[in-house]
C-alpha cells in the first residue's frame, strides 16, 4: 500500500513509515487512501440497498446481486474499517495524542452516531466509533516494535470472530422484554438501537477491530511519504498485495460455495468453518482493492488520472454518508411498503454519488474539509480548525 501525495514544494525521499513521531510538522494528503475511501462508502451502500427491503426480481436483479457478492459483499466494509485503522496510525504517527483521538471518537459516536442509529438500524458510526477508542489504548504499542504486531492482533480477533458467531446469537440479545403493544415509537427506536449496538458489537467488533489492526499493519508496513518509480519495490509491494488478496479472496468464495451451511447467522450459530470462508473472502477482497488501486496510482497512467478524480469524494466521507443515510431514511419511512425495486435502489445511489463526485471538487476550491468533516474536527478540539484551502495544508487521515 502506497501513497500519491498531493503536490508540496519538495517530494521527499520514499520512506516507509515505521513508528511515532513521522515528521509530526509535515502535511500530506494520500490520495490512494481518498480514492479507496470514496470507492469503499460506495460499496457499503450499493451493499446496503440489499438490506432495506428493495425488491428483487428477473434475472438481470438476480446478475447484479450476485455481482454485488463477488464484488462488494462484506469486502468494502472489511475496507472501510481498514481505513479507519489506518487513519488512526497516520494521525498517530504525525503527533496526535490519546486525548484527541479518544475525542474524536467520542464526538463520531455522540454527535453524528447515536442519532443516526436511532434512525438507521445499519448504521456503522457508532459501531467504529466504540472499536476506535480501544485501539486507541493499545495504538502506541501497536506502532512500535516488530511490524508483525498487528497482524498478530489481526489474527486474534478474527479468532475471536469464529468463536462468537459460532455461539447462538439471540442469547445475545436483549431488551425484547421492554417492547409491549403500548411502548412509544422513541421507546421502540431505542430499544432496537441499543439491541443493534451491542450485538453488532459483539457480532461484528472482532471483524472490524481485525480490519482495524490490518489497516495499522499497512500503515506502518507499505505506505510511503514519496511517489514511487515504475518497477520499484513499492509497485511489487503493491501488485503482490492484489494478487494474493485475490487469491485469499478466491478460495474464501470456493469455500462458500462448498459449506452446505445456508442458515441466517442472526438466527443460528455459524460452523466455524464458514466464518473463515467469510472471513477470507472479505479480507481477501478488500486487500485486493488497496493493492489494486495503489499500484494503478503509482503507475501514474491513464487510470491513475481517472481514479484520482474520486479523491474529493474521499475527502468527503463523512458528509456523503450523513446524506446518503438521511436519504435511505426517508425512503424506510415514506416510500412503499415492499421498497423500491433495485433497479430503482440502484439508480438512485448512482445519481446521489454521481452529485457527491462533481460538486466534491467544486466545494473543496475554497474549503479544507467537508461540512460534516469541519464539525467533527470543530467538536474534537475544541477550536476552530483553519479551513481556508490558502493555507495549502492537507492533514494525512
Amino acid at each position: 500500500m502506497t501513497s500519491q501525495p498531493t503536490a508540496t514544494a519538495t517530494t521527499p525521499r520514499a520512506t516507509a513509515i515505521t513508528s511515532r513521531p513521522l515528521e509530526p510538522t509535515r502535511y500530506t494528503r494520500y490520495v490512494n487512501l481518498d480514492v479507496l475511501r470514496a470507492l469503499a462508502l460506495v460499496g457499503v451502500f450499493i451493499v446496503n440497498i440489499g438490506f432495506l427491503t428493495f425488491t428483487i426480481d428477473g434475472p438481470v436483479s438476480t446478475a447484479v446481486m450476485n455481482a454485488e457478492n463477488l464484488l462488494l459483499h462484506d469486502k468494502s466494509r472489511t475496507l472501510l474499517s481498514l481505513l479507519f485503522g489506518a487513519s488512526a496510525a497516520l494521525m498517530w504517527a504525525r503527533g496526535a495524542t490519546r486525548t484527541l483521538l479518544w475525542r474524536r471518537y467520542a464526538v463520531l459516536f455522540a454527535v453524528f452516531g447515536v442519532v443516526n442509529l436511532l434512525f438507521f438500524p445499519a448504521d456503522i458510526l457508532t459501531h467504529y466509533a466504540l472499536i476506535g477508542a480501544l485501539f486507541v489504548i493499545a495504538l502506541p504499542w501497536l506502532m512500535s516494535g516488530s511490524r508483525a504486531r498487528p497482524l498478530c492482533v489481526a489474527a486474534g480477533f478474527a479468532g475471536l470472530e469464529i468463536l462468537t458467531r459460532t455461539i447462538a446469537p439471540p442469547v445475545l440479545e436483549f431488551g425484547g422484554a421492554l417492547l409491549t403493544d403500548s411502548s412509544s415509537l422513541w421507546t421502540a427506536r431505542a430499544v432496537i438501537a441499543a439491541n443493534q449496538l451491542w450485538t453488532g458489537l459483539v457480532l461484528q467488533g472482532p471483524w472490524t477491530a481485525a480490519a482495524f489492526a490490518v489497516g495499522i499493519w499497512l500503515t506502518r508496513r507499505l505506505i510511503h511519504t514519496g511517489s514511487a518509480a515504475p518497477g520499484s519495490t513499492s509497485q511489487r509491494r503493491s501488485l503482490l498485495l492484489a494478487a494474493g488478496g485475490i487469491a485469499v479472496a478466491a478460495l474464501g468464495h470456493i469455500a462458500q460455495s462448498r459449506l452446505t451451511f445456508t442458515g441466517n447467522e442472526a438466527a443460528a450459530g455459524m460452523p466455524p468453518l464458514s466464518t473463515a470462508a467469510w472471513l477470507a473472502a472479505g479480507f481477501g477482497g478488500a486487500l485486493a482493492y488497496v493493492g489494486l488501486i495503489s499500484l494503478l496510482i503509482e503507475r501514474n497512467g491513464t487510470a491513475a488520472r481517472l481514479l484520482t478524480q474520486l479523491a474529493p469524494l474521499g475527502r468527503l466521507t463523512l458528509t456523503a454518508y450523513l446524506t446518503s443515510t438521511f436519504v435511505f431514511v426517508l425512503i424506510l419511512y415514506t416510500g412503499p411498503a415492499d421498497g423500491l425495486p433495485l433497479a430503482g435502489g440502484l439508480a438512485l445511489m448512482t445519481a446521489l454519488w454521481i452529485a457527491f463526485a462533481v460538486l466534491a471538487p467544486i466545494w473543496f476550491r475554497s474549503h479544507r474539509y467537508g461540512p460534516a468533516e469541519w464539525l467533527w474536527r470543530t467538536l474534537s478540539a475544541g477550536r476552530n480548525p483553519d479551513d481556508s484551502h490558502r493555507s495549502g495544508r492537507s492533514v494525512a487521515e
